[in-house]
């Protein structure tokens, strides 16, 4: 099913975690360097949402999608929070006419799914459907966490802690040094440890 993305209201943001709590993490009690834990948390966030696909944070959207025939809706954004209104329109001139009842739709939240209910006049074994068409239907609506899930904001305190440490370190990710005699150094893949992926992978979208 197309669908075309036109608007994105944030409604709270920000990182997933203070400079308090990435001190408390690294056992850190001065604030020499509260300024930069902040700019790395900020970073921390935007490569939590980048590894994940998806925004976190609580956000009202307007979504253009096909109808299809079809009474399921699969929507960009979860979970849902709210729908403001659902339009059904061929002439995409969005009448009041075109106005779906919230009686007429469920939601399933954690899915993203929006869901026509079976009328109770229709036919047996027969439902409600949106329409066929191109971008025909129009939802308004609000995804994202009002509070970012615990395990999130603990990956993100870790990754801040691993680019504060790899910018102590003045290397890009030593993972080991020897000290033996020998000098050489190992160097980490990738930001996402096998730690945080644990924390995140239940979050994250799958491309289809």
């Amino acid at each position: 099913m197309a669908n075309t993305f036109t608007d994105g209201t944030t409604a709270s943001g920000g990182a997933f975690c203070t400079a308090t709590q990435i001190k408390a993490y690294l056992n850190i009690s001065g604030s020499d360097d509260d300024t930069l834990f902040a700019a790395l948390a900020d970073r921390a966030t935007e490569a939590v949402q980048k590894y994940c696909g998806r925004d976190f944070t609580s956000t009202t959207y307007t979504e253009y999608y096909d109808g299809g025939g079809f009474s399921k809706l699969v929507l960009d954004h979860r979970p849902i929070v709210s729908v403001a209104s659902v339009y059904d329109d061929l002439d995409r001139a969005w009448a009041a006419s075109s106005l779906v009842a919230s009686t007429d739709y469920i939601t399933r939240d954690e899915q993203g799914l929006v869901e026509y209910l079976r009328s109770a006049s229709a036919l047996p074994g027969t439902g409600a459907f949106f329409r066929d068409g191109q971008l025909n239907v129009k939802i308004t609506y609000t995804a994202g966490y009002a509070s970012i899930p615990d395990s999130v904001a603990q990956a993100a305190i870790m990754l801040t802690a691993l680019l504060y440490h790899r910018g102590r370190q003045g290397a890009e990710g030593i993972a080991e040094e020897d000290e033996a005699g020998k000098y050489s150094v190992t160097y980490a893949l990738g930001l996402m440890t096998p730690e945080i992926a644990a924390l995140l992978d239940p979050y994250r979208e799958v491309a289809v």
